[in-house]
């Protein structure tokens, strides 16, 4: 689906069958409007009627062919942008969160290291103190064995 539809209609062939006295049904004049199908019948009919000369009508739906195009081409050029700022806004909404979920992480190895390293500190701590009282009665019984 896009976004305006895109429509395929052999111009010159629905204009041969409208004058040739074909009705359309609402659904495809419509259709047959939107890509100019009756505007050209339109002007057919004037040039029949002697109103205005065939190139005057060639250049006028060329006209309205060319100002539809650019009408359509807006269209998209809008939709296009509207889309691409919507992504920036994502993108930048989703580089946030990724920042707060790295310094979520990062707040967490650093506590975990610092947990690690406080565990480390208290082991060596207790490993002196265990060895401290244990070299001071062998120093004084290697006083007596002196004397």
């Amino acid at each position: 689906m896009v976004h305006p539809a895109q429509i395929e209609l052999d111009v010159d062939k629905a204009v041969k069958w409208m004058r040739n006295g074909a009705q359309p049904s609402d659904t495809a004049r419509s259709l047959m409007s939107v890509k100019g199908a009756m505007l050209k019948h339109h002007l057919l009919r004037g040039v029949d009627k002697g109103a205005m000369t065939l190139e005057q009508a060639e250049a006028k739906f060329q006209a309205w062919l060319s100002d539809k195009e650019q009408r359509i081409q807006k269209q998209r050029d809008e939709k296009v942008s509207k889309r691409n700022a919507g992504m920036k806004e994502r993108l930048a909404a989703e580089a946030k969160i990724k920042e707060a979920r790295a310094e979520a992480v990062a707040k967490k190895k650093a506590d975990a290291l610092a947990q690690v390293e406080a565990q480390k500190a208290e082991a060596t701590a207790e490993a002196a103190a265990e060895e401290a009282p244990a070299e001071a009665p062998a120093t004084e019984e290697a006083a007596p064995a002196a004397e």
